[in-house]
């Protein structure tokens, strides 16, 4: 994401009560699914992609519409997601609508579709996987001393 903030005019949303801490649009925390909606609408006529991190649907089924009828490319980030969640929200339905869905390096439910597409781990997971400052510096193209992205997320719903 980072590099794509870098290359790119992306915006990029969220409610997080840490978005703060990253480029992006701030949202109130406790905004309502119709308001996220309307969020995204304002913004989709100047857009030629939207991505969605984790939940097809958006967290409370903002998104169900705008997927469904949104003619631009639209991408999912899919994440492990709760077998009874995946039922209950019919998510395969949704998923659908999705021009790509990208299984970011963990097995995601929905990994064997025709529109899948498996990718390396996007995250650190253990001690193992975290490189040195300076390493990792170099890798993303850091030249500043501060922090330029921070992606933090849960994999629980709000109702």
């Amino acid at each position: 994401m980072a590099r794509a903030l870098r290359e790119y005019d992306v915006e990029v949303l969220s409610n997080s009560p840490w978005a703060h801490l990253a480029p992006c649009t701030r949202l109130p925390p406790h905004i309502t699914p119709k308001g996220v909606q309307q969020a995204i609408l304002q913004r989709l006529p100047e857009a030629s992609a939207l991505v969605v991190d984790c939940f097809p649907r958006g967290l409370g089924g903002e998104l169900v519409d705008i997927i469904q009828t949104w003619d631009g490319l639209k991408v999912l980030l899919h994440r492990t997601l709760p077998p009874a969640y995946m039922k209950a929200k019919n998510v395969a339905a949704t998923a659908k609508y999705y021009d790509h869905i990208f299984a970011v390096g963990e097995d995601a439910p929905l990994q064997h579709e025709s529109k899948a597409h498996r990718t390396g781990t996007w995250m650190a997971c253990g001690a193992q996987d975290i490189l040195s400052k300076a390493e990792a510096r170099k890798q993303l193209g850091l030249t500043r001393e501060r922090v330029d992205l921070l992606k933090s997320g849960r994999n629980e719903e709000e109702t």
